[in-house]
Order: C-alpha cells, then sequence, then structure tokens
C-alpha cells in the first residue's frame, strides 16, 4: 500500500457544501444589491414612506376622523407638519 487513499469521494459532505456555497454566494448578491439601493434612494433623496412626520399626519387624520379636533385645529396641525417634513433648499 501507498498510504491513505482517497477512494469513497466527500460522501454525503459534497452536498451539504454544495449548499453552503449556494447560500453563501446568494447572501453575498443580495447584500451588494440591498447596499447599492439604499445608497442610490439615500443620493436620490428618496427616504422610506414611514417617517416620522408620515405617522404624525396618519395619527392627525385618525383624531379629525374621530371627532376630536376640529377643521381648524386639523388644518393648523397638518401644516405644520408638512413645513416640517420638506427637506430644507
Amino acid at each position: 500500500m501507498y498510504g491513505w487513499q482517497y477512494q469513497d469521494g466527500p460522501g454525503g459532505w459534497g452536498i451539504f457544501m454544495l449548499l453552503l456555497m449556494v447560500l453563501f454566494w446568494g447572501l453575498l448578491v443580495w447584500g451588494i444589491v440591498a447596499s447599492v439601493r439604499h445608497y442610490s434612494n439615500a443620493r436620490a433623496g428618496q427616504f422610506p414612506q414611514h417617517s416620522s412626520a408620515g405617522a404624525a399626519l396618519d395619527e392627525l387624520r385618525l383624531r379629525y376622523a374621530k371627532g376630536e379636533i376640529d377643521d381648524e385645529e386639523f388644518e393648523r396641525r397638518r401644516a405644520n407638519l408638512e413645513k416640517g417634513s420638506k427637506p430644507p433648499s
């Protein structure tokens, strides 16, 4: 004999290693795509729609619909929220 010989192949590890490799490359590509989308949206000035001003405006609309505030109060607060949510020029 010339020492230990590799005759049986990797056995069940071959499929496991293949799945790990596909998972690794898939996660790597997904991470790159997600990063590019995030940074390109940030550079274009497109930020997520659910900002704190948007949530506050939704809450204001809900209070108005329930009758907790009147028309004048709703319009005043809405104008303040929309004025504060616009980016400075």
